[in-house]
């Protein structure tokens, strides 16, 4: 089951997102399928970026690869088949080794105002500094 944690930036004493992490266990991901969904809930991590961890294989993604559900708000997908052509051209390595979607600046802004409306503390585990 994937796990969401929100990386941030502290930047003049303020909190700016950075990266968008959706982490998944190997072979959670059917790449055979041309889009990976999965519902967004609560509770998500939200920690400093020094906390994320470069040595799970991870995939940046854009706002283009992101598929919303307009009949189901929480629930969110990926366009692999795009994704997959990234990870041909730049990284080369088999697509079962990724455990990491990663949504970074600039696309994270726009990608947090698309999600539900919801008080955004309720999506919050803990804040790790």
């Amino acid at each position: 089951m994937a796990n969401f944690k929100l990386y941030y930036e502290r930047v003049n004493g303020k909190e700016i997102p950075y990266w968008y992490c959706i982490e998944t266990e190997k072979g959670e991901i059917d790449w055979e399928k041309n889009v990976f969904f999965t519902k967004l809930k609560p509770p998500i991590e939200y920690s400093s970026r020094n906390f994320f961890s470069p040595e799970k294989l991870h995939i940046p993604t854009r706002i283009k690869h992101i598929i919303l559900s307009a009949s189901n708000p929480v629930k969110i997908g990926f366009n692999l088949k795009e994704i997959k052509k990234v990870i041909d051209k730049f990284y080369g390595y088999p697509y079962g080794e990724f455990e990491q979607i990663v949504i970074a600046q600039p696309d994270i802004d726009t990608f947090l105002n698309l999600l539900p409306k919801y008080d955004k503390r309720f999506y919050c585990l803990e804040k790790k500094r």
